[in-house]
């Protein structure tokens, strides 16, 4: 049994007034969607959920904004209705900064479905950078990687890293996220929200380029949920990534909403990534850039508004940076 932190951030999204929006909840980038299906992760492993965190750039809202933990809707375990988890946080109209919830847990069962929720009324709008939460598997260590935000996908070969924002690479091996300790990969869940192809998609984790360890297809014409539930070994410095295969049809595509799997550890050590396929930005020489500690998505220029309070104690190891390109000479 140990904590994982699960970071869902970008350097900002933005959420207008009178809406309510969801995101995915795990170490994911921080994409808003009006459906509520479309961003709930499904999880295999068990425990609890606690320490609720929320970091706010800019807000021109006139009234209270509640931002919550969701807990199984229309993907729900044993059809279970859309319910609101037990962890909340309300952001005064006008206010930014952080805010928590260190009193509330939510508690993770085999096949529930999470995601966050935020709810605005009158005013302009809010921006985002971090939603995240601690999740205490009863197993060992748990780190649940998202990626979400696809668009419509079309005929050919697509690869995102495991917390991607849904913008492909142009290889493989730009998208590699390597491990920095031995592991498990597991429960990959695949969420489609709409597909007008005739033929089989297929959705994998691949290892080291060459290596596919899991995968789900997907009919032709087939929505909503996918699982493959086997476990694959990582040893330390193999490196995996999503890899979606789509069948060449004129004019047709398919729509991923979300696809995630869990990594597990016994050493309690858990993996943050921050990821986008095609660079965060082109940083000029001289100029100086921040993220979030996960998520994924570009770079933001002020250092308070992409950090994240960690709410455990732990060591930061192992800093790993994948380099697209550079021409700066020294």
């Amino acid at each position: 049994m140990s904590k994982a932190l699960l970071v869902t951030g970008s350097h900002g999204t933005i959420v207008v007034a009178n809406s309510t929006r969801y995101l995915p909840l795990g170490n994911a980038p921080l994409v808003v969607t009006a459906t509520t299906a479309n961003a709930q992760v499904k999880f295999r492993s068990t425990g609890t959920l606690s320490n609720l965190y929320v970091r706010i750039e800019a807000n021109t809202l006139e009234e209270d904004a509640v931002i919550r933990v969701r807990r199984n809707g229309a993907l729900g375990s044993a059809g279970a209705s859309v319910a609101n988890g037990n962890q909340t946080v309300t952001v005064l109209a006008g206010a930014t900064g952080e805010f928590e919830d260190i009193t509330n847990t939510d508690t993770v069962a085999d096949g529930d479905t999470y995601n966050y929720s935020i709810v605005t009324l009158s005013g302009v709008n809010t921006r985002l950078t971090v939603a995240s939460c601690i999740f205490n598997a009863n197993d060992d260590t748990v780190q649940k990687h998202v990626a979400s935000g696809f668009p419509a996908l079309a005929g050919r070969e697509y690869w995102y890293a495991i917390t991607d924002n849904a913008v492909s690479a142009n290889t493989a091996v730009d998208m590699s996220a390597q491990m920095a300790a031995t592991a498990v990969v597991k429960n990959l869940f695949v969420k489609v929200s709409a597909n007008g192809l005739a033929g089989n998609t297929t959705i994998s984790i691949l290892k080291n380029s060459t290596t596919t360890l899991q995968s789900v297809i997907v009919p032709g014409g087939g929505t909503g949920t996918y699982e493959d539930t086997t476990n694959h070994l990582l040893a330390e410095n193999d490196a995996i990534m999503f890899v979606v295969s789509v069948p060449t049809e004129a004019g047709l595509t398919i729509t991923p909403a979300i696809v995630s799997c869990e990594i597990v550890t016994v050493d309690k050590k858990f993996h943050l990534i921050y990821a986008q396929a095609s660079g965060m930005a082109s940083q000029a020489f001289t100029t100086i850039r921040f993220m979030p500690i996960g998520g994924g998505g570009a770079l933001e220029t002020t250092e308070e508004n992409v950090k994240s309070e960690i709410n455990l104690k732990a060591t930061a190891s192992r800093l790993g940076v994948y380099v697209s390109a550079n021409s700066i000479a020294a």
